[in-house]
């Protein structure tokens, strides 16, 4: 989870004062979202590579959960809907415009281009470029 946040606030996709964009929170009900749906990844790079692959899937869905009380509503805006996991008519995803989901969309499939190439790579100076590619100059892997 801290990578992805790292991602987001290294590609700027982070709400600022007035602003839009995706929120932690969102991030860790997608998060959880996979897990319920998906089980959960034993390794933190498949982690993070099927968290990109899923964002950059044309048609997001509406992610609710089956525990959270009500439903989403039949009429919403933004076109993206992440339901609070306590109550589904809540949108964790509020934040988020038509503007700034493409924007998320495109630097997800950017990052899970990058980091599938990197896990082609022979020699791991070539793959932390690929990672850097992603998270920025300053990330580290050791």
């Amino acid at each position: 989870m801290r990578a992805i946040k790292w991602w987001r606030n290294y590609k700027e996709l982070k709400p600022r004062k007035g602003e839009k964009g995706l929120s932690s929170y969102a991030i860790e009900l997608i998060l959880a979202h996979l897990d319920i749906k998906k089980g959960v990844e034993t390794s933190i790079e498949e982690g993070i590579i099927r968290f990109f692959q899923f964002l950059s899937t044309k048609g997001f869905p509406e992610i609710s959960f089956r525990e959270a009380i009500n439903s989403i509503p039949f009429h919403y805006s933004p076109h993206i809907y992440v339901a609070d996991d306590t109550n589904n008519e809540n949108n964790a995803a509020k934040k988020v415009d038509i503007t700034i989901w493409d924007e998320i969309v495109g630097e997800a499939d950017d990052a899970f281009d990058a980091l599938n190439i990197a896990q082609s790579k022979v020699l791991e100076s070539d793959t932390v470029n690929e990672w850097k590619h992603v998270f920025g100059h300053s990330f580290n892997i050791n």
